[in-house]
């Protein structure tokens, strides 16, 4: 030993004092740990030689191990070796800048020789209360010191030490004095933070305790605002410390280099502190403590399901209430019984991602593996499903499908519309679950549900109700915000978890730390836990870690959540760098990929990530090479990925874009998005937004549009970033085609966002030379102006696009262009003309080459098409053909398998069959419209199909009800933004209101609808508005309403509309018989039969048998 201390002070020109250090057993261990204090009990004396010796012992003591870099070449074979460095990072630090008030004045009264010996006793003072409550003397600046606390070690209680210490500092001068005659005085200004602190680059060299941010200016500002003797803190420095000190508030002060006032404080004393904090922990497993009432509650749900009463539990509470734990427990409970485990995890990263959570269940059941080829995989997928299905052939192609595993060559192209594989998959994870039931019990477990992405909240929704005589128990976890869906069933129940009482901290408390704490520390760490399991669990670890409880763990109890997992991190070593390279890939990520990521060799990157799996920090699944890792708690994962420089998590994120191309491209296969958002993070827009685009599209053809449309928007955003060019209006474009479409289906074709959407793509397409790019914009357009009805305008557009699609001589173009067209007239009230256009488009369809421009407009085109022609032929007096129109619209949907198509056939068949005045058929349609519009979330649709109900029951005798559920309907319609069909449903309304006995309501209905402030230019429903009118009229006893059956029946019959022409003339020949007209009554009757099709009176004349028999005639 004296040679090693020996060497030492040699070294630093002090060998005088060797025999000194011996003879008091100061060995290079405790030399870092020496103080000014410590010097002079050795007897040294002279303060130069002990301002020596304390700025040798501050080069020894470490610099802060923020981890390694990994360097991608090592030794001769290219392995990479794992090398200590100091590297620049982000944290929260407290600052403290102490002063020597009179500096100038001693330099000019004060011999140079004199003077240096002041000030190193002023030196020596103000760094030995830095380091005695923790901090670290960062540089020496003249007259005044700059210390950290909170770098290179973190501690909770930062704020407060540097507060201690800087007190303690400007005592410690004041008790110096100057010769005989003055005395020194100091003062000090304290700030916190957020700072990059570490190894800085500059062109005069590098400065490892460099830091960068506002936080050391201030806290020189703040010391000129202080007294000779005081210490000044700023705003956040004085929420830290809380009520440990006194402090008199100064207001606020216009500083130096700050836009705002400043407001400060001046500490008078201490004062008792109890502080308090919000947020989470990562949690280990402990002991069950104070849960047993919601463990019952588990265990008697979990019975239940055992004798096949199957059972759905929604589990919330706040992060770090201990929710992972009371699942663990369970799983801990029924181990040892015969059962089937089914765990899935949602997460924040894949809340887009469809069927996330249980893609990577399903890789990890099979045992998918790097390197497995298609055979392999397909045999693992059909092993594991053979135990579990009936019909593993029909089952295979779903799930390697699901899992992007090609089977064609085993089991033939798997020909399905996108909505429908999602349906059969669906169905197929519902009956694989509920076949496992019937062998053993199942614990179905979804955790962090409010990350749920919506496929896997479909395939919950099916799973659910379907439970209820299964042995299923369905446990889910959820944060308190998640609006939780699928509550209403008498099987499922809900448990709150609420914090532990004071008893039951403390027994946590020991159960962690065993007998090594005392009592006065365990109610400590009881006070500032305030009942969360995971803070009382993280508290206790770091006072262990820290001193191992022998001194109390006095100040290494962390102040704040982030301080104590920043303290666990520094803490680390060489793991610290791995940790955040995992925090970057998300809450679990596999060893093949971080060692890809940070080139590091499996070996290498084992060993690393055993020591964070000792060290509790993340936890190991799987063995060997396959194992995956997950971080403990996603607090401990956000604070690793935060502790990165923006620059450096640009780079991993980058790297790990990369390596996902490179070396996993069946994932990039499944998720795109992965790598889109990682080439986000990295600050590289052009290749992010390829991606983002492919996951949109890919989402799209799912029929997941709500996914899609988050993929796409975050395109466009990341689109904004790149500089002008023509490249980029080009994918601009394509987002935006992309985006249309999910956006008319999640949205509603009328949404503002739609609108928007397709006039922006609009501009992109005028100003390139693409016809058909400035095809779909119009036609985008134009969808927009329709149902905002704006048909006029809407013509306009429809008349460009014919002309542009005769020139380039499209077939498709021609399609869209007749139909629209034809829809056009439909709404204008020209019938003949609709007909006609539709007609041409619908012959125009075929199947095979136009379905696809449903992914491109929405809804299939022969659907609309035969829609819409359905409805032209019943006007038109032909309704016949227009039920075989309404018929085949409906077969065509079905066998297409596009949602939003079948949705759309069924709502204007329910619209058909009002027009027929047949409620029981407009029921049929309504609810089956509704139910389909509520599953994938198409509020237009929903709102549509709930006005044709609301009529309908109206009718079907129960007016109040019907006009209750009607407006419902308008209220969700108009809610899309869309005003198409308003004076259409007034009509209904107002019928409705006649039905109720309330006549005056349904005229002022009409006279709202048809008034000035009707600002649409839709009147297919015209003439009927007049009739019921007319009818309101008479049954108020306010007229005949003969003028207005009159007017229906010249404006029908200038329309074509030879159906509603037949109906005003039958209630024409009503009034006139109920004025006592008989003559005038036979005479509209005669002309009817005189000019009607035969087919077209039955159907009208059903409910007027009384009128005929009192005309002395007989229907035909």
């Amino acid at each position: 030993m004296a040679d090693d201390i020996g060497s030492w002070l040699q070294a630093a020109g002090l060998g005088q004092y060797v025999d000194a250090f011996v003879e008091n057993a100061v060995d290079l261990d405790l030399l870092p740990h020496l103080t000014n204090e410590d010097l002079k009990d050795l007897g040294i004396a002279k303060v130069g030689d002990r301002r020596k010796l304390l700025l040798a012992i501050e080069r020894l003591r470490p610099t802060p191990d923020t981890g390694p870099e990994f360097d991608p070449v090592g030794a001769e074979g290219g392995a990479a070796v794992p090398q200590r460095a100091v590297e620049a990072e982000r944290r929260q630090l407290t600052v403290l800048f102490c002063d020597l008030v009179g500096s100038t004045e001693l330099s000019r009264r004060l011999d140079p020789e004199d003077l240096r010996d002041v000030m190193g006793r002023y030196q020596d003072v103000v760094a030995g209360a830095v380091t005695r409550f923790g901090g670290h003397v960062a540089k020496y600046l003249g007259d005044g010191v700059l210390a950290y606390f909170g770098w290179p070690q973190a501690h909770e209680d930062q704020a407060e030490r540097a507060v201690h210490a800087g007190l303690a500092a400007v005592r410690g001068v004041g008790d110096l004095a100057v010769g005989a005659h003055a005395a020194l005085s100091a003062r000090a200004g304290i700030a916190t933070g957020q700072v990059v602190v570490g190894d800085l680059v500059g062109e005069s060299g590098r400065d490892v305790e460099a830091v960068i941010g506002e936080t050391p200016n201030l806290a020189a500002r703040l010391q000129q605002l202080a007294e000779p003797g005081h210490v000044v803190v700023g705003e956040a420095t004085r929420q830290l410390i809380g009520r440990t000190f006194e402090a008199a508030d100064l207001g606020g002060h216009d500083l130096k280099g700050f836009d705002a006032a400043v407001r400060a404080w001046r500490i008078t004393g201490e004062t008792a502190v109890d502080s308090r904090f919000e947020a989470a922990h990562d949690a280990a497993l402990t002991r069950m403590i104070g849960r047993e009432e919601e463990m019952s509650r588990l265990l008697e749900s979990w019975q239940s399901a055992i004798d096949d009463r199957g059972r759905m539990l929604l589990l919330s509470g706040e992060a770090g209430i201990g929710k992972s734990r009371l699942v663990e427990a369970l799983c801990g409970a029924v181990q040892e019984q015969r059962h089937f485990r089914l765990r899935f995890q949602c997460s924040p990263l894949h809340a887009n991602s469809a069927f996330h959570p249980i893609i990577q269940r399903l890789e990890r059941a099979a045992g998918l593996v790097l390197g497995d080829d298609n055979d392999d995989k397909l045999d693992k997928l059909e092993a594991l499903l053979r135990s579990s299905v009936g019909e593993v052939d029909a089952t295979t192609p779903l799930f390697a499908a699901l899992l992007s595993i090609p089977a064609e060559a085993r089991y033939g192209a798997l020909d399905l519309a996108p909505q429908k594989r999602r349906e059969l998959t669906i169905e197929a994870l519902v009956s694989q679950t509920l076949s496992l039931a019937r062998i053993r019990p199942i614990l179905f477990i979804l955790e962090d549900t409010h990350w749920i992405d919506p496929s896997t909240a479909a395939f919950l929704e099916a799973l659910v109700p379907r439970i209820a005589g299964a042995a299923v128990f369905i446990l889910v976890t959820c944060r308190p915000e998640f609006d939780f869906p699928w509550a209403g069933h008498r099987h499922q129940s809900s448990l709150t978890l609420d914090r532990l009482n004071r008893e039951q901290c403390s027994q946590i408390v020991a159960a962690v730390a065993g007998p090594d704490l005392s009592e006065d520390v365990i109610g400590r760490i009881v006070d500032r836990a305030d009942g969360v399991p995971l803070y009382l669990e993280e508290l206790t670890r770091t006072v262990i870690a820290t001193d191992g409880g022998s001194a109390g763990g006095d100040g290494e109890i962390p102040n704040t959540l982030h301080a104590s997992l920043t303290a666990r991190l520094d803490r680390l070593g060489e793991a610290k760098d791995l940790a955040r390279i995992g925090a970057v890939i998300g809450r679990s990520f596999p060893l093949g990929l971080i060692a890809k990521v940070a080139k590091l060799p499996l070996d290498t990157a084992t060993r690393i990530l055993d020591a964070l799996v000792a060290s509790g920090v993340v936890i190991r699944h799987g063995a060997a090479a396959e194992a995956t890792y997950t971080f403990r708690h996603a607090l401990i994962q956000d604070v690793a990925y935060d502790s990165l420089l923006r620059s450096r998590r640009r780079d991993v994120h980058a790297r790990l874009a990369d390596v996902l191309l490179q070396d996993f491209p069946d994932w990039v296969e499944t998720g795109p998005e992965t790598v889109a958002h990682h080439f986000s993070l990295a600050a590289l827009p052009d290749r992010a937004v390829e991606y983002w685009l492919r996951a949109g599209q890919r989402a799209g053809e799912r029929s997941a549009h709500v996914e899609a449309v988050a993929h796409l928007e975050a395109g466009l955003a990341q689109l904004e970033q790149l500089p002008p060019a023509a490249s980029k209006d080009e994918m601009e474009f394509s987002l935006r085609i992309a985006l249309g479409a999910s956006l008319l289906t999640a949205e509603g074709w009328s949404a503002p966002k739609v609108a928007e959407n397709y006039e922006r793509a609009q501009e992109l397409s005028v100003s390139g030379d693409d016809v058909r790019k400035l095809f779909i914009a119009l036609r985008g357009l134009a969808n927009v102006f329709f149902l905002n009805g704006k048909v006029k305008d809407t013509r306009r557009l429809v008349d460009r696009l014919e002309v542009m699609a005769l020139e380039q001589d499209d077939t498709g173009m021609c399609l869209e262009a007749f139909r629209a067209a034809g829809m056009c007239a439909l709404f204008m009230g020209d019938f003949g003309a609709a007909l006609e256009n539709l007609q041409r488009a619908n012959a125009m369809y075929e199947r095979v080459r136009h379905h696809a421009l449903a992914f491109v407009y929405g809804t299939d085109p022969a659907v609309v098409g035969l829609s819409g022609a359905a409805w032209a032929n019943w006007f038109l007096g032909d309704p016949e053909e227009a039920g075989n129109s309404c018929d085949a619209a409906l077969e065509l949907a079905i066998d297409l398998d596009h949602p939003f198509s079948l949705t759309y056939a069924q709502s204007l068949a329910a619209s058909l069959h009002q027009f027929r005045r047949q409620p029981e058929a407009v029921l049929v349609h309504a609810e089956a419209a509704i139910a389909n519009a509520t599953e994938h979330d198409y509020p237009y649709w929903r709102g549509w199909a709930g006005i044709m109900r609301g009529w309908a029951l109206g009718v079907l005798g129960n007016p109040s009800e019907g006009i209750d559920v009607l407006r419902r309907g308008f209220e969700i319609y108009e809610g899309t933004g869309a005003k198409q069909i308003g004076p259409y449903v007034q009509t209904m309304l107002a019928e409705l209101y006649g039905l109720a006995g309330l006549p005056e309501k349904g005229i002022d209905a009409l006279n709202e609808a048809f008034g000035p402030g009707n600002t649409t230019d839709v009147c297919f429903f015209e003439a009927e508005a007049l009739r019921i009118h007319g009818e309101l009229l008479r049954q108020s006893d306010s007229g005949d309403g003969l003028d207005y059956f009159t007017r229906a029946m010249d404006l029908a019959r200038g329309q074509g509309a030879r159906a509603l022409e037949l109906r005003a003339a039958l209630s024409a020949a009503a009034a006139a018989r109920q004025n006592g007209d008989a003559a005038a009554a036979r005479t509209f009757v005669e002309d009817i039969h005189r000019r009607f099709d035969s087919a077209l009176i039955v159907q009208e004349t059903a409910n007027t048998t009384e009128l005929l028999a009192a005309l002395g005639m007989r229907q035909e």
